[in-house]
């Protein structure tokens, strides 16, 4: 998990293209040593843009955790304190 959590925040420096950075010439290309997880529809290298989504995806469920804990804990003291 650690290791993910490095990976995006490195990302910008990690990226070897922008992740919306297209080459039309090179559309649906393999996975090569020039584009890493090869290229989409648009000719963007998947490599980047895996990366740059993995920030999104850590952002979100971090988030998603944050909230979660501040309604749950709450009425989990609640329910606790009521019962006793």
């Amino acid at each position: 998990m650690l290791a993910l959590v490095v990976i995006a925040a490195l990302a910008q420096w990690i990226a070897p293209y922008p992740y919306d950075q297209m080459h039309v010439r090179d559309r649906f290309s393999p996975p090569n040593l020039h584009y890493l997880a090869g290229t989409d529809e648009y000719g963007r290298d998947v490599f980047s843009r895996l990366l740059f989504g993995s920030q999104l995806s850590l952002a979100l469920g971090t988030t998603a955790t944050l909230i979660s804990m501040a309604v749950g804990v709450p009425l989990g003291l609640i329910a606790g304190t009521a019962v006793a």
